[in-house]
Protein backbone atom coordinates (compact mmCIF):
# COMPACT_ATOMS: atom_id res chain seq x y z
CA UNK A 1 0.00 0.00 0.00
CA UNK A 2 2.82 2.38 0.67
CA UNK A 3 4.98 1.54 -2.47
CA UNK A 4 1.11 2.57 -4.09
CA UNK A 5 1.09 5.89 -2.22
CA UNK A 6 4.39 6.94 -3.51
CA UNK A 7 3.48 5.72 -7.61
CA UNK A 8 -0.05 7.88 -6.92
CA UNK A 9 2.24 11.00 -5.87
CA UNK A 10 4.89 11.02 -8.17
CA UNK A 11 1.79 10.43 -10.89
CA UNK A 12 -0.23 13.08 -9.39
CA UNK A 13 2.62 15.63 -9.35
CA UNK A 14 4.12 14.86 -12.53
CA UNK A 15 0.50 15.51 -14.38
CA UNK A 16 -0.34 18.32 -12.16
CA UNK A 17 3.07 20.20 -13.57
CA UNK A 18 2.14 19.09 -16.94
CA UNK A 19 -0.88 20.86 -17.28
CA UNK A 20 0.15 23.57 -15.41
CA UNK A 21 2.77 24.16 -17.76
CA UNK A 22 0.44 24.02 -20.63
CA UNK A 23 -0.96 27.28 -19.36
CA UNK A 24 0.33 30.99 -20.03
CA UNK A 25 -0.39 33.35 -16.91
CA UNK A 26 1.36 36.18 -18.22
CA UNK A 27 -1.78 38.17 -18.29
CA UNK A 28 -2.56 37.67 -14.58
CA UNK A 29 0.14 36.48 -13.07
CA UNK A 30 2.93 38.16 -14.20
CA UNK A 31 5.78 36.69 -11.53
CA UNK A 32 4.09 33.35 -12.49
CA UNK A 33 4.25 32.64 -8.58
CA UNK A 34 0.59 31.83 -7.59
CA UNK A 35 -1.09 30.82 -10.64
CA UNK A 36 1.06 27.98 -11.73
CA UNK A 37 1.26 25.81 -8.31
CA UNK A 38 -3.12 26.74 -8.28
CA UNK A 39 -3.06 24.90 -11.11
CA UNK A 40 -1.27 22.08 -10.37
CA UNK A 41 -3.03 21.52 -6.68
CA UNK A 42 -6.27 21.60 -8.23
CA UNK A 43 -5.22 19.02 -10.88
CA UNK A 44 -3.70 16.73 -7.99
CA UNK A 45 -6.68 17.27 -6.09
CA UNK A 46 -9.11 16.32 -9.08
CA UNK A 47 -7.04 13.03 -9.46
CA UNK A 48 -7.08 12.07 -5.86
CA UNK A 49 -10.56 12.79 -6.12
CA UNK A 50 -10.97 10.39 -9.32
CA UNK A 51 -9.24 7.72 -7.55
CA UNK A 52 -11.29 7.97 -4.58
CA UNK A 53 -14.50 7.73 -6.84
CA UNK A 54 -13.42 4.89 -8.48
CA UNK A 55 -12.22 3.01 -5.64
CA UNK A 56 -15.67 3.92 -3.32
CA UNK A 57 -17.74 2.19 -6.14
CA UNK A 58 -15.34 -1.01 -6.76
CA UNK A 59 -14.79 -1.81 -3.71
CA UNK A 60 -17.72 -0.51 -1.63
CA UNK A 61 -16.12 1.59 0.71
CA UNK A 62 -17.57 5.03 2.43
CA UNK A 63 -14.92 7.75 2.62
CA UNK A 64 -16.91 9.72 4.77
CA UNK A 65 -17.78 12.31 2.12
CA UNK A 66 -20.83 13.22 3.30
CA UNK A 67 -23.10 16.19 5.03
CA UNK A 68 -22.75 15.60 8.75
CA UNK A 69 -24.15 17.21 11.61
CA UNK A 70 -24.61 20.49 10.68
CA UNK A 71 -25.09 22.23 14.26
CA UNK A 72 -21.54 21.04 14.93
CA UNK A 73 -19.95 22.06 11.68
CA UNK A 74 -21.07 25.91 11.92
CA UNK A 75 -19.86 25.40 15.56
CA UNK A 76 -16.50 24.45 13.90
CA UNK A 77 -16.87 27.04 11.49
CA UNK A 78 -17.42 29.74 13.81
CA UNK A 79 -14.62 28.57 15.83
CA UNK A 80 -12.00 28.46 12.77
CA UNK A 81 -12.84 32.16 11.03
CA UNK A 82 -12.80 33.57 14.83
CA UNK A 83 -8.84 31.86 14.61
CA UNK A 84 -8.51 33.46 11.60
CA UNK A 85 -9.31 36.56 12.43
CA UNK A 86 -7.42 37.01 16.10
CA UNK A 87 -4.18 35.53 15.60
CA UNK A 88 -3.30 37.34 12.04
CA UNK A 89 -3.95 40.75 14.71
CA UNK A 90 -2.43 39.76 17.98
CA UNK A 91 0.68 38.66 15.65
CA UNK A 92 0.43 42.55 13.76
CA UNK A 93 -0.25 44.28 17.41
CA UNK A 94 2.87 42.09 18.77
CA UNK A 95 5.39 42.80 15.70
CA UNK A 96 4.66 46.86 15.82
CA UNK A 97 4.96 46.75 19.93
CA UNK A 98 8.30 44.63 19.18
CA UNK A 99 9.94 46.70 16.68
CA UNK A 100 10.56 50.45 17.80
CA UNK A 101 9.92 52.79 14.57
CA UNK A 102 12.75 55.32 14.44
CA UNK A 103 12.73 58.92 11.92
CA UNK A 104 15.01 58.35 8.87
CA UNK A 105 16.97 61.34 8.94
CA UNK A 106 18.09 60.52 4.86
CA UNK A 107 16.26 61.78 2.49
CA UNK A 108 14.76 59.66 -0.10
CA UNK A 109 15.82 59.51 -3.87
CA UNK A 110 16.84 56.91 -6.77
CA UNK A 111 20.04 56.51 -5.67
CA UNK A 112 19.22 55.56 -1.71
CA UNK A 113 16.75 53.21 -2.70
Amino acid sequence: MTIALFVFRIFAGKIGRTVADSFSYKKFDYNNVYAWISVHHIVQMLIALAIILVLSKLLKVDFGFKLGDIKEGKKYLKLDWAISCIFPNMMLIITFMAIQTTEETSTLSAESV
